[in-house]
């Protein structure tokens, strides 16, 4: 009996212990969070609790001044686009000017419209292409000594009968 009273009274002591907080935190019971817990700071935001052992609380409140509270995605994608319009625009001026004074226009009034107008673009292209037709020379047309050569030179070889030599030679020379 007596080893029975021992383990006994060891077991009581070792309650005892738990129960006042001195005996194994893992044999604790869990305690209830803190009042602290659940007071809100300045922002409204409420603190962070954490126990490692369910009885001791540590108490912190996220930081105030963690930013703006914008995605940093949606401030890349912001800046991303507010990149790619300028270099977009920086591009078209410096086509409508190029094509401008190619086609002859003014470089100063082409960029003006094409900063304003929607359509300058079209506009820009349109006036290069009808420049560039303008600026073709036309083929020079052969002399009539030139022309009599390819007359005979197409008899010589048969692709023309003697009377269409004589008829185009006639108004060759007639041409003159």
């Amino acid at each position: 009996m007596r080893g029975r009273g021992a383990a006994l009274l060891g077991g009581l002591v070792l309650l005892l212990l738990v129960l006042a907080g001195i005996g194994s935190p893992a044999l604790a019971a869990p305690s209830d969070p803190p009042a602290s817990c659940f007071v809100q700071d300045a922002n409204g935001d409420l603190p962070v609790c954490d126990s490692a052992d369910g009885t001791h609380w540590t108490v912190s409140y996220p930081d105030a001044d963690t930013g703006s509270k914008i995605p940093g995605t949606f401030i890349g994608l912001m800046v991303a686009v507010l990149m790619f319009g300028l270099i977009a625009t920086v591009f078209t001026v410096i086509w409508v000017r190029r094509s401008a004074r190619e086609a002859g226009l003014d470089p100063d009034a082409a960029t003006a419209v094409a900063l304003i107008d929607n359509n300058a673009l079209t506009t820009a292209y349109i006036a290069n292409s009808v420049a560039k037709v303008r600026r073709a020379e036309p083929a020079a047309t052969p002399t009539a000594s030139a022309r009599l050569d390819i007359l005979q030179e197409l008899l010589d070889k048969g692709a023309i009968s003697q009377q269409e030599y004589q008829d185009r030679r006639t108004a060759i020379l007639d041409s003159i």
